[in-house]
């Protein structure tokens, strides 16, 4: 994987069904903090109801007892938690994705809670669309 951050906005007219967004990003667990924000500084999720963001860790170590949440903000910079929207880092090489529907805010971001992890990569990859 490579280590490059990418945003592509993709149908911008929202025509129904279309995403209205893609957001990747990867982090390397061995350089962040005890927590590490990753913010979409677009609003490109102002039209859209759904979004999803695919979770996928490769070569995990040390302790696996991490989290990823969904957060959402009106202003860009005061993230709330998104209910029901958590995924564990707690496999090596896995991949999950997590969805909610009805989404209100205008940013969308996650917020990585690193627990006893040590190495790897987690790679986020973000879509955002209309109901």
């Amino acid at each position: 994987m490579s280590r490059s951050n990418e945003y592509i906005k993709k149908f911008a007219s929202g025509e129904i069904g279309a995403p209205v967004g893609e957001f990747t990003k990867e982090i390397d667990m061995s350089t962040i903090g005890s927590t590490e924000s990753v913010d979409v500084f677009d609003e490109f999720s102002w039209a859209a109801q759904v979004i999803s963001c695919q979770v996928v860790s490769v070569g995990l170590a040390g302790t696996l007892n991490g989290t990823v949440d969904l957060r959402q903000s009106n202003d860009g910079t005061n993230y709330d938690t998104i209910g029901s929207t958590q995924t564990a880092l707690n496999s090596a090489n896995a991949s999950n994705t997590v969805e909610k529907s009805s989404f209100s805010g205008k940013y969308l971001g996650a917020l990585i809670t690193k627990g006893g992890i040590t190495g790897g990569v987690i790679k986020l990859i973000f879509i955002v669309k209309h109901h």
